[in-house]
């Protein structure tokens, strides 16, 4: 037999024998390349107007809703030469549209007025004359000034009123009035239609 034949043949015997021990011999793998780490998702914008909503500031910056003083309707009183800053949020009720309509305040008005009012109480000198001015930049309030010198301090629904001037100008109002005698008045800052925020009352007088 060719010696060649001879090799071939233990060779491949060889082979066959590793095959079934399992030692044969594999080309070594090789392992995954690890993946790249994803990137972080980008943080969602912010939708337009979702921020959180800021106080107004300057005169429409929110005071404090105190109830009315007393007694009464009443929060207050001023004097001449005197201003008052409020707001008619935490006011009385005891106005409403209807009474200045009788009163003659709004004649030809049909607003309801049932939002809170302020109430402040003033004595007019004898032979004086008062203006009265209201600024309310941040809501429709309107100016009533009547005539009352009875008791309790604010009149009932059935109590008869025989001077009333009313504003309802847009961001205020404002009134005049004059006396040859001492007389007392109630001063209304009021709002309709659920108007309700701050204002600044002032009264001015002098002699006649």
């Amino acid at each position: 037999m060719d010696p060649r034949h001879v090799l071939v043949m233990l060779a491949v015997s060889q082979i066959a024998c590793e095959s079934a021990n399992g030692t044969a011999q594999h080309p070594e793998e090789t392992p995954p390349l690890p993946r790249s780490a994803a990137p972080a998702p980008e943080a969602a914008p912010q939708p337009a107007g979702s921020a959180a909503p800021v106080a107004p500031a300057g005169p429409c910056a929110p005071l404090e809703a105190v109830a009315p003083a007393g007694p009464g309707c009443l929060s207050g009183s001023i004097a001449c030469g005197e201003t008052v800053k409020g707001t008619t949020v935490g006011g009385s009720t005891h106005f409403d549209g209807q009474r200045y309509r009788a009163s003659y305040c709004f004649p030809a008005a049909d607003d309801a007025y049932t939002d809170p009012e302020r109430v402040y109480a003033f004595e007019l000198p004898a032979d004086n004359e008062a203006t009265f001015t209201l600024d309310s930049p941040c809501a429709e309030l309107d100016l009533v000034v009547l005539r009352w010198e009875g008791e309790p301090a604010c009149p009932g629904a059935d109590e008869r009123i025989t001077e009333c001037e009313g504003d309802k100008n847009p961001g205020g109002g404002s009134a005049r009035l004059w006396n040859d005698s001492q007389a007392h008045y109630l001063l209304i800052v009021d709002g309709d239609q659920g108007a309700a925020g701050n204002f600044t009352l002032s009264v001015s007088c002098r002699d006649k």
